[in-house]
């Protein structure tokens, strides 16, 4: 504590030209706080300021003054006593004489600060007081100018007329080191009853004159002081203030803001006073500061920063009156500028547009409108910049010259059997297909004529193209039955009649001519299948062949019949399970009628190996779901079998 108050002084002698009045009694401030002992001794003039002028018949003597601090007790003023180094102590006066002196002394003041006698002659616990070394004192001799505290003032009375404080030892020149001897000089000052005192000892070779050197002549050596840290071992702080420094009033500043508050930006304030002030403060805004009470700080901007924000400085000196300075600083949003067009836009030929800016600033185009909204005929690159109090933005929209659509289809031309055909639109923007969808591309499922319209800005055209169907597998033939030998005619009805073949009989032969003829020698059920190819399209049809033996083959009576309908099959061309087949053994004839659920027969077996491929009698593929059926069969062993039941065709 004793290190910072020293460097607090050390400071503040930085700033003498500033200062109201002798530093000496500027600097009464520094301690707060109250003594734990009955008192401390602060400071010492020992080289005061006499001007025979203004105050003929004083003397330095006179004029010397002691600055103390009282402790936690009341002490009463007689009960004080004061050991000087080179003179004897006259006791205290207070009196018309004394008071008279206070009034002059207080004329001198031209801070808020205040110099009183004590009350009943008694010195209240915490005062600072000043004594001084005789009535014979001239008020004018160290003005008060700038005195911004109340000082309780006490008087020796009159009798001695020699320095009572040793002046400096250092001779008559002015010496960057002193060479004085170094001898000591103490003041001693006791509170008699309760047995305690506070002592000051100084050594006068190091008394600092007017030039911040020793030694020299008495009118350089004017306003030598002591200073005293405390608590503890008392510190030494030699300086001089002269004896009238010019009285400039408490003064603030603020030095230019570095940083921004556009976008909740922050700054980094600093401000300066002009002499020791009690507290200072920043205010405004609607932000925050980082060091509030200090004399640096960054202040980052709040919600309501908008426009100019007043931000205040203020320091208050001892007496509580604020003195203030202020900055304005812009605030508020980067501008940001758009064109709500997009970055690249087409014109027609004849056509007008109107290209929007919106933002949060003055803005101009490059054609020097200065519109939100601006109409152009032609094409070309239009830019808009936007200024406001944060900064400048611009944006740009490249109109390019429209061109009318052009409607193409890109795509295979021919549907294979089961397959699907992917056409693509180009040429426009947006499209609108005959089918009703809006997509670029589209699945086609069937033969047939599609057109789609692809369209633009400046105009619509359409195309057209034709799907034609691949290659389809049909067959006929003059005889689905007989007995062994069996000769079959088979008509080929594929379309179209010029691509490849491929039949296959069912009882391991096959070909690949147009239309065949095939003999069938042993009786059974076969599945007469035509492939017909055409390039990457092929199609398969398939039929059944029931053949018949000459005669009842002996011994067919003594198998037992029996026959079963599979409860799902799945036609979806995989392959497997493709077909519903009648599970019959020793069956000789059959009747079975399928129906849909709402009791429409839609399909008739009547052969035990005839297949049913899911489609009805007019050859539409049935839809999934659960189908009904009605059966009787007639077996080789005489019996006959009725069924009635259900299945399911999932594909």
């Amino acid at each position: 504590m004793r290190s910072e108050i020293c460097a607090l002084i050390r400071v503040h002698l930085t700033f003498r030209s500033i200062l109201s009045v002798p530093l000496s009694l500027l600097l009464f401030a520094v301690h707060g706080q109250v003594p734990t002992k009955c008192l401390e001794i602060e400071s010492l003039l020992v080289d005061a300021c006499v001007d025979l002028d203004d105050c003929p018949g004083s003397q330095e003597a006179h004029n010397e003054w002691v600055r103390f601090k009282i402790g936690p007790s009341d002490i009463p003023l007689n009960d004080l006593l004061v050991v000087w180094p080179n003179a004897t102590w006259q006791g205290f006066v207070q009196d018309a004489t004394t008071a008279s002196l206070v009034t002059q002394m207080n004329a001198t003041v031209q801070g808020c600060g205040w110099l009183v006698e004590p009350s009943n002659e008694v010195l209240p616990a915490g005062a600072t007081v000043l004594l001084v070394s005789s009535t014979l004192m001239c008020p004018t001799a160290n003005p008060f100018t700038g005195l911004n505290d109340t000082l309780h003032v006490v008087f020796q009375a009159a009798g001695n007329n020699t320095a009572h404080l040793l002046n400096h030892n250092n001779g008559p020149d002015t010496l960057s080191v002193p060479v004085g001897p170094p001898i000591t000089r103490t003041v001693i000052i006791s509170h008699v009853p309760a047995a305690c005192h506070d002592t000051a000892t100084y050594l006068p070779q190091q008394l600092v004159n007017i030039y911040g050197n020793f030694g020299g002549l008495s009118a350089a050596n004017d306003g030598a002081t002591v200073e005293f840290s405390w608590p503890g071992v008392p510190q030494n702080t030699y300086l001089n203030h002269g004896c009238q420094a010019p009285f400039i009033p408490l003064q603030t500043s603020i030095d230019p803001p570095i940083g921004s508050l556009c976008s909740g930006g922050s700054v980094q304030l600093s401000a300066q006073v002009s002499s020791p002030v009690n507290t200072v403060y920043w205010q405004g805004g609607s932000g925050t500061f980082s060091d509030p009470n200090g004399l640096s700080t960054t202040y980052i901007a709040g919600p309501q920063d908008t426009g100019d924000v007043i931000l205040e400085f203020c320091a208050e000196n001892a007496c509580g009156e604020p003195v203030c300075a202020s900055v304005v600083i812009v605030a508020g949003q980067d501008p940001q500028v758009t064109i709500i067009n997009g970055d690249t836009i087409p014109i027609c030929m004849g056509d007008v547009i109107d290209l929007v800016a919106i933002g949060n600033g003055d803005l101009e185009w490059n054609t020097g409108s200065t519109n939100d909204t601006l109409t152009i005929d032609s094409p070309g690159t239009y830019t808009v910049h936007m200024e406001n109090s944060c900064g400048s933005d611009s944006a740009s929209v490249v109109v390019l010259e429209g061109i009318a659509p052009i409607a193409q289809i890109i795509g295979d031309t021919t549907l294979c059997e089961n397959d699907t055909v992917i056409l693509s639109a180009i040429g426009g923007i947006s499209y609108l297909w005959n089918t009703g969808s809006t997509d670029q591309t589209i699945d086609v499922t069937g033969a047939g004529e599609y057109w789609v319209i692809a369209m633009n800005g400046c105009g619509s055209d359409t195309a057209f193209i034709q799907i034609d169907p691949g290659v389809t597998a049909a067959f006929v033939y003059d005889a689905d039955t007989g007995l062994v030998p069996v000769e079959v005619t088979f008509l080929n009805l594929s379309v179209p009649d010029d691509v490849d073949y491929f039949w296959e009989f069912g009882d391991g032969s096959s070909t690949t001519e147009d239309s065949p003829t095939h003999f069938y020698t042993s009786p059974g059920s076969f599945v007469v299948t035509l492939t017909a190819m055409d390039g990457d399209c092929q199609s398969t049809v398939s039929s059944i062949i029931i053949v018949s033996a000459s005669t009842v083959d002996p011994g067919l009576e003594e198998v037992e019949s029996s026959i079963a309908v599979p409860n799902v099959f799945t036609p979806n061309g995989d392959g497997n399970n493709d077909q519903l087949e009648l599970q019959a053994v020793n069956i000789t004839s059959v009747e079975m009628g399928i129906y849909n659920r709402w009791g429409q027969k839609i399909y008739s077996i009547e052969l035990p190996r005839q297949i049913w491929d899911g489609r009805s009698f007019s050859g539409e593929p049935a839809t999934e779901g659960t189908y009904f059926f009605e059966l009787r069969a007639a077996g080789g062993d005489g019996k006959v079998h009725e069924l009635r039941g259900s299945f399911t065709l999932i594909r």
